[in-house]
């Protein structure tokens, strides 16, 4: 696949980084009342924000976790940077946070790619001051795993952004992915836009988000969770 549509390579810094600790984070939901997934937030904080207090989310009990990409398209994007220094909040790896992380560690092409071709360009607006204070969030990227592995009491929920790349969910799979398979969990759109209700094995359910749709959406045990919020101020709540 070509550099223009966003795809890692062996050279990215952010790849070696995932290469160099565990892209998998696995996480005990026992501890809280409530357990919220949320789709792309894009930048638009103020339609979360909105949301959370129409479920009266308990910033103290409760948890939300994020599909990624939580940057990018809307205007609030050093508000939903600032989401990582939340306790009550968690979140997988999305291919615009990726972006982010690759255009100001790695620069040039990468840079360029960002801000031309993905959603970027707001991070040019900001003042210096408010450049290296997103900077700072965004480096913070490379500690965010690709999987999260939420276990509760009888059931376990896989969430990662765009794709599951198996059939079969296996934690042990998931330490050892390659370029291949991190690429299809950042990018793939395969699946949701075919007639493909495969019950991936291994978990009770895997939510993604990534790609835009006009209301979520229930293939086999995989929901599909963005529904554009930066075009519909809709932010989809599982």
């Amino acid at each position: 696949m070509k550099e223009k549509e966003g795809v890692l390579s062996k050279e990215d810094k952010l790849f070696k980084s995932l290469k160099d600790r565990s892209l998998l984070q696995q996480l005990d939901c026992t501890q809280y009342r409530q357990v919220y997934i949320v789709g792309d937030i894009h930048g638009c904080y103020s339609d979360l924000r909105k949301l959370l207090d129409e479920i009266n989310f308990d910033y103290k009990n409760d948890l939300l976790v994020s599909v990624g990409d939580i940057i990018d398209r809307g205007t609030e994007n050093i508000a939903c940077l600032k989401l990582l220094n939340k306790s009550w909040f968690k979140m997988v790896l999305g291919n615009h946070d990726e972006a982010a992380y690759a255009g100001v560690t790695l620069g040039g092409s990468k840079y360029l790619f960002w801000q031309q071709r993905i959603g970027g360009s707001w991070f040019e607006r900001l003042s210096k001051n408010k450049q290296k204070q997103a900077v700072k969030l965004i480096e913070r990227f490379a500690d965010i795993p690709l999987v999260l592995e939420l276990n509760f009491a009888h059931h376990k929920i896989v969430v990662c952004h765009a794709d599951y790349p198996l059939n079969y969910y296996n934690s042990k799979d998931v330490k050892h992915f390659g370029m291949r398979s991190i690429n299809k969990i950042l990018f793939n759109r395969s699946r949701v836009f075919s007639e493909d209700y495969t019950v991936i094995k291994g978990a009770n359910y895997f939510v993604h988000g990534h790609t835009p749709l006009q209301s979520p959406v229930l293939k086999g045990n995989r929901f599909y969770l963005d529904t554009g919020v930066f075009n519909t101020h809709n932010l989809t709540l599982l």
